[in-house]
């Protein structure tokens, strides 16, 4: 019998080859990504400065223009998705909120529970987060036809 991992043939599908077909688009999301941070922390900075809000309220209105943001460059730039807004947008959401709950979660267990250091808990909340989303955007929220380009 092949050394085939079962009927969906995992090793083939984690090939070196596909992994490289796919660097391009990886290197597309996180670009999106660290341009939306920048968007947030730009516009935080700015409703800061217009307004006399409190910061809770100013950071709330930063992430939700930097999630707007972030949804239509990663639907259009990195996955160049043709998925209908109402089927992706809510889709997109969710992998969102999913991404809060494991950052939230990393931090809870790694800081408050086992005292560990938090930028090295955060780090690692970021990265586990921002796989999730690549995987959750890709195969769920922007999954379907894809635009040439």
């Amino acid at each position: 019998m092949p050394r085939s991992e079962g009927p969906l043939g995992l090793r083939e599908r984690l090939s070196w080859q596909q992994a490289r077909a796919h660097l391009p688009e990886l290197v597309r999301f996180a670009a999106v990504g660290i341009s939306s941070a920048g968007v947030y922390f730009g516009l935080l900075w700015l409703f800061g400065w217009l307004t006399p809000l409190p910061l809770s309220l100013l950071a709330i209105l930063a992430y939700g223009t930097g999630i707007i943001f972030n949804y239509l460059v990663q639907r259009s730039f990195t996955f160049r998705s043709s998925r209908q807004h109402h089927h992706a947008g809510p889709r997109y959401l969710l992998v969102q909120l999913a991404g809060m709950l494991i950052n939230s979660a990393v931090l809870h267990l790694g800081v408050e529970l086992a005292h560990w250091p938090f930028a090295a808990v955060q780090l690692a909340g970021i990265v586990l987060a921002a796989m999730f989303s690549y995987v959750g955007q890709k195969f769920w929220a922007f999954d379907g036809p894809r635009r040439q380009g």
